[in-house]
């Protein structure tokens, strides 16, 4: 297990920082509010995604800039945390850039996670 880990922070195997953004929302009287923005920095692999990828994406990604990052920090789709309050899909600051995760696979029990995002346009930041 310590051998993988070791691998996905790898500089030769394209180990590199990022920091993964997950935003915290409340629904109040319709209106999602931004509550805030809980930051993890962490150090993974990033590589651009491969053809079998983006095949299991859908059809409004397939065209756009889309990465691999194996984390060893779990990455999130999003989820509700009570009738009122959820997160938002999580979001990747790489190399000066904003991807918004997309895809993930949860591979915990072998200590990482990996992700797809696609690069976000500076109109959707």
């Amino acid at each position: 297990m310590q051998q993988l880990t070791a691998a996905i922070t790898d500089e030769e195997l394209g180990g590199g920082p990022f920091v993964i953004v997950r935003s915290v929302y409340r629904q109040f009287q319709g209106e999602k509010q931004h509550v805030r923005d809980d930051r993890y920095e962490t150090y993974g692999t990033v590589h651009p995604a491969k053809l079998s990828d983006l095949e299991l994406l859908p059809e409004e990604y397939r065209h756009e800039t889309v990465l691999i990052f194996h984390s060893p920090v779990s990455l999130s789709l999003g989820v509700r945390l009570d009738d009122m309050t959820f997160t938002a899909p999580d979001r990747i600051l790489y190399r000066f850039r904003t991807y918004l995760v997309i895809s993930v696979r949860d591979w915990s029990s072998c200590g990482f996670c990996k992700a797809l995002a696609v690069l976000q346009k500076e109109a959707d930041q």
